[in-house]
């Protein structure tokens, strides 16, 4: 079994988006996922969620609308969260690009 250690960023929109998603054949372990508020001056809501593909899609949050102060940022993953196939992490506030997030995970193959 192979494993890999990843990263990956990406701005927030005002709908759901992925940040991540599972491949075929692979085994998630996320570490961690950091969102910070890049505004100047004023408080916004980060929102994100896990998608089950395992389970219809069935999705579970994560994180509910945590307001976040002007340059501050949250931890969006307390542990560590295990994906598989077909699994996301999706992320959201409700301003667009008002949070850029970055995730850190290992991949492990067959």
């Amino acid at each position: 079994m192979a494993n890999e250690f990843r990263s990956k960023g990406k701005q927030t929109t005002n709908s759901y988006a992925a940040i991540y998603t599972a491949a075929a054949g692979v085994t998630t372990v996320v570490l961690a996922l950091q969102c910070a508020n890049i505004d100047a001056s004023a408080a916004y809501k980060i929102y994100v969620k896990v998608v089950d593909a395992s389970d219809g899609s069935t999705s579970y949050i994560l994180l509910n609308g945590a307001s976040v102060s002007a340059g501050a940022a949250v931890d969006a993953i307390a542990g560590k969260l295990v994906l598989n196939t077909g699994d996301a992490i999706q992320i959201y506030s409700d301003t667009t690009a008002k949070f850029e997030c970055f995730i850190s995970y290992m991949e492990m193959t067959a």
